[in-house]
């Protein structure tokens, strides 16, 4: 597969100029990335201006006003599958069968098993758009497993599962089954937490989600970064907001058999979607 055939790769960036990833991508020059910015900050990121297709938005305020933003930008482009990455991902690569000190099999990045830095790997991401080929694009979202969800060498060879794990942070996004369903992103502020939103309504709407374990991501924990939270309260306080509003507009203010809210070791409370209810196998 060539390097033009990956999708674009979105990111929306806000007050992280010196990202790592827009550093990598800059560097590497091998993808067609289309930044999207507030208008206010261009001066910030216009350094990436001559290798990075540089998109300055307006009357957008926080994440899903954001993204839905650039879901619209791909409508109007007659885009219709991208990759939507976080400006906070430092790693996106697949994981390979290696053994440990004591022999056992298990499954571990590549990079980590050749030595070499993370970043984002051309391979995975063909890897990702030839999986959501073979399935004939029929996949509304898409997500590689989180790195510290690394799974067991028993799976290798386990059948996909579809609505059966998160899309979000670092996703593939089939705009035109959005458009065609009239779903977006919407903001924050009005259904809380705006990747959860997304997929419910994909779900609830019958369309595929899919998480494919074999490839990996990841980013900073919560409020280890610039502009994240900064202590167990202040993240608590935001969850309970953000799945109070997730309650009153997503769900209309009733329960729902497939979400539900646990407390995480933190004490946070978390979504989450009870997958036996909605999981469909390939």
């Amino acid at each position: 597969m060539k390097d033009s055939e990956i999708f674009p790769i979105c990111i929306p960036s806000y007050n992280r100029p010196e990202a790592t990833l827009l550093k990598n991508l800059y560097t590497q020059n091998r993808y067609s990335v289309i930044l999207f910015i507030r208008k206010e900050q261009y001066n910030l990121y216009k350094k990436y201006g001559d290798r990075f297709i540089i998109v300055k938005l307006k009357n957008v305020h926080d994440g899903g006003s954001t993204k839905a933003a650039i879901i619209r930008y791909c409508w109007k482009k007659g885009i219709d599958n991208i990759f939507l990455i976080d400006d906070d991902i430092r790693l996106l690569d697949f994981l390979e069968p290696a053994p440990t000190k004591n022999g056992k099999m298990v499954m571990r990045v590549h990079s980590t098993n050749t030595g070499r830095p993370y970043n984002v790997n051309a391979y995975a991401l063909k890897m990702w758009v030839k999986l959501i080929q073979e399935r004939k694009y029929e996949v509304a979202l898409s997500a590689p497993g989180l790195k510290s969800d690394w799974w067991n060498i028993r799976n290798k060879n386990s059948a996909y599962v579809y609505n059966c794990g998160c899309c979000i942070q670092c996703i593939h996004v089939n705009t035109k089954q959005l458009k065609d369903n009239k779903i977006n992103f919407r903001a924050n502020s009005e259904v809380g937490v705006d990747d959860y939103a997304l997929q419910f309504e994909c779900m609830e709407k019958g369309l595929k989600t899919i998480v494919f374990r074999d490839l990996v991501y990841d980013c900073p924990s919560i409020g280890s970064n610039s502009g994240g939270c900064k202590n167990d309260e202040e993240v608590n306080e935001k969850y309970k907001t953000l799945n109070s509003r997730f309650v009153r507009v997503v769900l209309k203010g009733k329960s729902h058999k497939g979400v539900g809210f646990k407390t995480t070791k933190s004490g946070w409370e978390s979504l989450k979607f009870k997958w036996n209810y909605w999981k469909m196998e390939e």
